[in-house]
């Protein structure tokens, strides 16, 4: 039993086509799932989502690309998001093999190969797993960043959490409290110098995703599908990126971990809202 029926069912029963690329982790269950409603699921690799009905896995497709990509982030730690992920580097993996870029091919692929009813809506659902680190993106969008404009997160006043809620994280959590002591030492370490290296990075990552999203909505409109659309960007946590003395990633409710973006687009958008803004309170599950 299930408590709602789950968005890709309710549209395809309302008649959509829907297909699904990418990360969902919904498969990390002791019984695994379904693929909720998608007609056309592909998964890029196994340990972001082992769903029932998933037409590709990046680990059937390409093992030795997939491999490759593995073992240039080995040292990166749980989830990417150990020191070593957070230094990163420039990649010397083919975009390709590196999982969203192999989502990224699957989905292009499937664009410009699928025959679309016409007469159906189509729900395309895209998720990537960066710009969460690790910080290992092709090297021509590091390229693209600009290290002299790139600012440093103000700092507290002091040097270590007491009285707030990281601090009783630390307490609570040994997981927490000592991936947060490796990226501090490797921080204080490198010094400023890793800091602006590790943002760089960070930049990157988000250009190289940017440009992903930008190939294909260029399909997208290539197939007619952006005549009558509504796009929706949104994210599942933002990213400390160094604030408060060398944190990373999200696991507190300070701004940079808990806000996210939220941006609705597309043809269809009433003409009153394009160009708006908005400091409502919005969760992911408004969608």
């Amino acid at each position: 039993d299930v408590p709602s029926v789950w968005l890709p069912e309710m549209l395809r029963r309302a008649g959509y086509t829907t297909a699904g690329f990418g990360k969902t982790h919904w498969g990390h269950s002791r019984t695994p799932a379904s693929t909720r409603g998608f007609e056309t699921r592909v998964v890029g690799c196994r340990e972001v989502g082992q769903e029932i009905g998933v037409t590709r896995w990046q680990d059937e497709d390409d093992p030795e690309g997939l491999s490759n990509y593995r073992q240039e982030v080995q040292s990166y730690g749980p989830g990417e998001e150990g020191a070593e992920g957070y230094l990163g580097t420039d990649s010397r993996v083919p975009a390709g093999q590196h999982r969203d870029g192999w989502v990224a091919d699957q989905a292009l692929r499937w664009l410009a190969t699928a025959s679309l009813d016409p007469k159906r809506p189509l729900f395309f659902y895209l998720s990537f797993l960066k710009p969460h680190a690790g910080l290992n993106a092709p090297p021509e969008f590091a390229r693209r960043i600009e290290a002299g404009k790139i600012r440093l997160p103000d700092q507290p006043p002091w040097s270590q959490e007491m009285q707030t809620h990281l601090g009783a994280l630390e307490r609570a959590s040994s997981f927490h409290r000592g991936r947060y002591e490796q990226w501090r030492r490797a921080f204080v370490a490198g010094g400023e110098s890793a800091l602006r290296a590790t943002i760089l990075r960070y930049y990157a990552n988000c250009a190289w995703l940017d440009d992903l999203f930008g190939r294909v909505l260029q399909n997208l409109r290539k197939i007619g599908r952006l005549e009558n659309a509504l796009i929706i960007f949104l994210s599942d946590h933002g990213e400390l990126l160094g604030e408060r003395n060398f944190r990373f990633s999200k696991y507190c409710l300070y701004e940079s971990s808990v806000r996210v973006p939220l941006v609705i687009a597309g043809s269809a958008l009433p003409h009153s809202l394009r160009g708006t803004s908005t400091d409502r309170l919005v969760e992911l599950i408004d969608i």
